[in-house]
């Protein structure tokens, strides 16, 4: 059937023909329904994607959309069990897109798209449209909800098990919220405009005044609004490292988080620090928020310096950037003063958090990093702190790190991939990992810690 339908020329199926298509599709439709229970005795379900393919392109097709669920679940089916051609996944969401445009909030299968989600980001800047972006446009909230649940890795890895996915999975999680981070962050920037709406809509919290810790459970409430934003943040700078931070060859900047949100920023950065001592450590979360906010910091600092890149140091806007960058720093750095001199434990916390910052930020070849060496010293060379041996050389490492040329530090691979920048998009997937694997731990550890 798949042959025959593919031979037919299926887009002129108008005239006196239509009625017998109709049909069929009813057939096809109680065929398709009648499968649905035998799709685990099959070992090869691509002509069943064929079919699809080729009833797409039926026009009559736009009457039945009844014929779409048993599709989706076909589809569903094949993408967790089966080896997919990218072509032909991409070819039903284009055709099933262009004959069901007018109910695209309806039956269209967005949640079967969203597992294969690194094609969406595919969309921006590319001629071929298939309509997945459009559809996962009316998923924005539960996408939100997925980069904010710390059990979602925890979630995938054990629907992992058992099946062979091809993939590792320790970091099938992590790839997976930072595709979808790709995809968000692409998608608010596109829908900010010049009063950043869609920062205001999806991200109100950004846009208060200030912040006051209360309770714990507010505290809590930071630690998610810290996770999230670093989540966007690394899915905005991977898309960076890949395509570039210009408007160069149809590609869309990703700019999700304006500059003048520093200042939001910083007041959950200082709620952390100031609270993070006097706060019970009971909750896992709490435990692992310190490694959060530290990671924020690197990301926001990276995030600024690329849109550093399309100025030049003279003008004003590149000027603005670094006060603000400048700014930041000057209300976070007395958070972690105060907080190392708390107690001799503390501080060797938060010097390791430092330490292992400002080798990022280094690896990165942030030039801020320089400029702001001797004000970040005191952190860790403070009076209740003797950095072991190791420490000591790491931190005489920083102080002496010599300019990196760009293409020494790239290896072999990279070099041959044509990426924007592959030094960043190496230290992003590294930060990826560790991102996932923390979220992943705090998961498993809240089945023994009462939050």
């Amino acid at each position: 059937m798949a042959c025959y339908l593919n031979c037919l020329p299926l887009e002129v199926a108008l005239g006196a023909s239509t009625p017998m298509w109709g049909t069929v599709l009813q057939q096809v439709e109680i065929l398709y329904r009648k499968l649905l229970f035998l799709l685990n005795t099959m070992d090869d379900i691509i002509p069943l994607l064929k079919i699809m393919s080729s009833l797409f392109k039926i026009p009559l097709i736009s009457q039945f959309k009844g014929i779409l669920e048993p599709f989706s679940k076909v589809l569903s089916y094949a993408i967790q069990t089966q080896t997919m051609n990218y072509g032909c996944l991409i070819e039903i969401c284009y055709l099933c897109y262009k004959a069901f445009t007018k109910d695209i909030g309806g039956s269209i299968p967005s949640n079967v798209v969203i597992k294969d989600c690194s094609s969406i980001t595919l969309e921006y800047g590319s001629g071929f449209t298939t309509g997945i972006s459009e559809c996962m446009k009316l998923n924005l909230g539960d996408i939100l909800e997925f980069l904010t649940d710390f059990h979602a890795i925890s979630k995938i890895k054990s629907y992992c098990k058992g099946i062979n996915v091809g993939l590792n999975d320790d970091t099938l999680g992590g790839i997976i919220k930072c595709s979808i981070a790709q995809y968000l962050a692409l998608e608010i920037t596109k829908g900010n405009g010049r009063d950043n709406r869609a920062v205001t809509r999806y991200f109100p919290w950004l846009c208060s005044t200030s912040i006051t810790q209360q309770s714990p459970r507010e505290f809590i409430e930071c630690i998610g609004h810290i996770r999230l934003l670093s989540w966007l943040l690394l899915g905005s700078l991977t898309h960076t490292a890949l395509q570039g931070n210009n408007n160069n060859n149809c590609q869309i900047l990703s700019q999700p988080i304006p500059q003048e949100a520093s200042c939001q920023i910083a007041d959950h950065i200082q709620v952390i620090m100031a609270g993070f001592a006097e706060q019970p450590k009971a909750s896992i979360l709490h435990m692992s928020s310190l490694f959060h906010t530290f990671i924020l910091c690197q990301l926001w600092t990276i995030y600024l310096e690329q849109g550093l890149s399309s100025n030049i140091p003279i003008t004003e806007a590149y000027n603005v950037t670094m006060n603000i960058l400048f700014d930041f720093w000057g209300k976070v750095t007395p958070c972690i003063l105060q907080l190392i001199q708390q107690s001799k434990m503390l501080c060797e916390i938060v010097s390791l958090h430092f330490l292992s910052m400002l080798e990022a930020l280094l690896e990165c070849q942030s030039t801020f990093v320089g400029k702001l060496l001797p004000l970040w010293t005191p952190v860790l060379c403070s009076s209740q702190l003797q950095l072991p041996g190791h420490l000591q050389v790491r931190l005489q490492n920083c102080r002496n790190f010599p300019p990196t040329s760009i293409q020494e530090a790239i290896p072999e691979k990279l070099k041959l991939a044509n990426l924007h920048n592959p030094m960043l998009l190496r230290w992003l997937q590294r930060l990826q990992f560790k991102m996932g694997q923390i979220e992943l731990q705090s998961s498993t550890a809240t089945q023994f810690y009462s939050l």
